[in-house]
């Protein structure tokens, strides 16, 4: 997990939802990247194996607040602050 380090609970992200996707040409991706709130990061390797997890976060989306969003890549979350 020491890739992308700054991505953990709480931090303030930018994250694509799905939801708001229609098709490539009708959905540019201004749109679809959202501001959101990381709840939970996981992901590892198994130790006995070697079976690497993926490193994913959930989130709450600021347009969607009553529900946690789960399983986004940590590498395709963008942190930054608020305006």
């Amino acid at each position: 997990m020491e890739l992308y380090s700054d991505i953990l609970p709480g931090v303030r992200v930018l994250v694509f939802d799905y939801r708001l996707f229609k098709c490539d040409i009708e959905t540019p991706l201004s749109h679809t990247m959202r501001p959101a709130t990381v709840v939970c990061r996981y992901g590892r390797v198994d130790e006995w194996n070697g079976i690497q997890y993926p490193d994913l976060v959930d989130v709450v989306f600021d347009h969607r607040p009553e529900r946690v969003s789960c399983g986004h890549f940590t590498y395709g979350v963008k942190a930054f602050k608020d305006a």
